[in-house]
């Protein structure tokens, strides 16, 4: 093989690997959460034979990976700005971003092409989250959290956190509310007691209080004794003993 032979091979060789591409980090140009596609911009320019650096394209309609399946997943906000990784497919995606399953017939023979890249949140160089807890399993975010069934959502937003299941609704932010929008009670205590049956037993013992002493023994009025009682249903209405 001739020193001209080789040259010319290894000029072709570098030619095609310039164009098989396989993951870089990029920073997001733009992200729209109802279909999941991102516009990113790759970090790393491409250097040019005359010693140049070029900026490659912005790719764009990326899919953006996060951890699920149809029914369950983690989705987290993606902002112009934020650094992510790219992974190129090994082949084209076009057919299969247009229907995903199984099966799809592409003609397209472009192999691990920029334009067939995929979005990978989480990788950054210098900058990451504030998570204090570096050993534990964390949940992080400047300003939201929202962790969702099909029938109850449990908010942390700033300094509040929010359970609700469409029946029961509880916040905790500087003050306690709790609130139920059915009938059902609610159970508060420890193994000593619960709420709900101090409260019963203490409207027993004002219905049947009695006085001491001369003169003559005294009950409650009656009024009173009815009003106790009725306070008492409305306590077990309220509170399970």
């Amino acid at each position: 093989m001739t020193p001209q032979l080789m040259q010319l091979l290894e000029e072709s060789f570098e030619y095609n690997m310039a164009n098989i591409h396989t993951a870089f980090p990029g920073v997001v140009k733009s992200y729209d959460a109802e279909t999941r596609r991102a516009e990113v911009q790759p970090s790393l320019k491409r250097k040019m034979p005359n010693g140049q650096f070029m900026e490659l394209p912005i790719i764009v309609d990326a899919p953006v990976l996060y951890f699920g399946t149809v029914k369950a997943g983690i989705h987290i906000p993606l902002e112009e700005g934020d650094e992510v990784l790219l992974l190129c497919s090994e082949r084209c995606l076009d057919s299969w971003k247009d229907a995903g399953g199984s099966g799809i017939e592409d003609n397209d023979a472009r192999r691990f092409s920029m334009p067939d890249a995929v979005v990978i949140p989480g990788l950054q160089a210098t900058t990451f989250p504030n998570i204090e807890d570096k050993e534990g399993f964390s949940l992080h975010h400047d300003e939201k959290i929202v962790i969702t069934t099909e029938k109850s959502t449990i908010t942390v937003e700033d300094d509040k956190i929010t359970f609700d299941n469409g029946k029961n609704k509880f916040e905790l932010d500087d003050k306690i509310d709790l609130e139920s929008t059915g009938s059902g009670t609610m159970k508060i205590g420890n193994s000593i007691a619960t709420l709900g049956k101090i409260l019963s037993d203490l409207l027993d013992d004002l219905a049947g209080m009695t006085t001491v002493g001369s003169p003559a023994t005294h009950t409650v009025n009656p009024s009173d004794i009815a009003k106790f009682q009725q306070l008492k249903v409305t306590v077990g209405q309220v509170f399970d003993s």
